[in-house]
């Protein structure tokens, strides 16, 4: 056996021993910290927060021609086909700058939920939640998460209230259904 092939052996061994292990039975208290995964789409949102290190830096970290929302779903249709392949069973969390800020947000969740159809996961998606500012958005939010309900999954929306003294460092990066914000990137 060569070098690279008992390196090889040793990482797939590790992996099967932990992350793959917590993905197969997600309930069991040992591999409770290897039960997730993570999927980051992109940075994209639709407010301009001051403290925001992506908001800042964003342009330079994640140019916007690497960010072709075709590719991300492919790629993503790629990873959950081999996750039900492989008969995982992993919490998704969902990351992005404003998941529902964008048509991709949208299309990313159905994919989740018809590839893992059956599956016991659930998603957890961090959001603003202004997507509430808008009637048609928030219609099409409340049909995910019915959706995920139907087919057992689970879908969690997660977000920090910061109360009165953040809001003033999180302004609109363009414009929301009608409502007139500072100017900047706009809502897609």
């Amino acid at each position: 056996m060569s070098f690279k092939e008992e390196n090889d052996a040793l990482i797939k061994s590790y992996l099967d021993r932990t992350f793959f292990r917590g993905f197969k039975d997600p309930t069991n208290d040992r591999y409770m910290n290897y039960n997730n995964m993570e999927i980051i789409l992109n940075y994209k949102c639709n407010l301009a927060c001051e403290y925001c290190y992506v908001n800042r830096f964003g342009d330079e970290l994640y140019p916007e021609e690497y960010q072709d929302d075709e590719l991300i779903l492919k790629n993503l249709g790629i990873l959950l086909d081999w996750v039900k392949k492989n008969n995982y069973d992993p919490k998704i969390e969902v990351f992005s700058g404003e998941l529902f800020s964008q048509e991709l947000g949208f299309k990313a969740v159905n994919i989740i939920l018809d590839k893992l159809k059956g599956n016991k996961s659930s998603i957890v998606i961090p959001t603003n939640f202004t997507f509430l500012l808008s009637d048609e958005l928030t219609r099409r939010v409340e049909e995910l998460l019915i959706k995920g309900r139907k087919q057992g999954m689970n879908v969690f929306l997660s977000a920090s209230f910061d109360g009165k003294y953040c809001e003033g460092n999180r302004p609109f990066a363009g414009t929301v259904t009608g409502h007139k914000t500072s100017p900047g990137r706009v809502w897609t």
